[in-house]
Parts: structure tokens; sequence; C-alpha cells
């Protein structure tokens, strides 16, 4: 994904918002891939092994600070990485699935922290 094509939408998320998946999304895991499908439009999308963990993450009701953090702690990067890659690729994945409608801010009052 292009980072540049944010939509208005996804680009107001901010790092200490809570996500959490939007109702007419379900999924199922299978062999460390995730399919997510909307059922409002009948389109799906494939997850990988770390989108799987981001979209379990989502579920539970993180912030895309804490998913960074989470992420972090569970996987390893290479030691020429730049320091902000992890930050930047789940700011764009979870720009992606917002974009899509597949995420959304959870305006909830009163969601306890994960």
């Amino acid at each position: 994904m292009n980072p540049d094509s944010v939509s208005n939408a996804a680009a107001r998320i901010a790092p200490t918002d809570r996500l959490r998946q939007a109702p007419h999304a379900v999924s199922t895991a299978q062999g460390g891939e995730t399919v997510v499908v909307d059922v409002a439009d009948g389109q799906y999308h494939i997850l990988n092994d770390v989108g799987t963990r981001v979209w379990a993450l989502v579920h539970a009701g993180a912030t895309m600070c804490s998913i960074v953090e989470t992420l972090g702690r569970e996987y390893v990067l290479p030691a020429d990485a730049p320091p902000d890659l992890l930050e930047r690729d789940v700011a764009a994945l979870v720009s992606q699935l917002a974009n899509v409608g597949l995420i959304v801010v959870d305006t909830r009052v009163g969601v306890e922290q994960q």
C-alpha cells in the first residue's frame, strides 16, 4: 500500500485511538493467515501472519501505539531496519483496513484499556 493514498478517515486515526473491528467484518484464521470478509459488500481480504496478529490486537481493542509495542516485543526486526519501520508498517496496515471500512475508531465511552 502506498502511504500517500491514506484516506481522510484513516488519516484521522490517532496513535492513541482505541480501534475495533467493524461490525460487518467477519474473519476466520487458517494456517497463519486470516480471511476477513466485509459482509456489507462481499469483499474479502487476506492477512498474513503479522496482519493476523494486528487483527487480533484490534479485536482486543488495542491502540496503534499498543499494537506497535506488542509487535516490537513479539517479532525480531532486521538489525539494519529503520527505527520507525514497525510504526510505519502498522500505520499502513491499519490505514488500509480503515480505508476499506474493516477497522473503525471505538467511540464507546468507558472502554477499558487492554
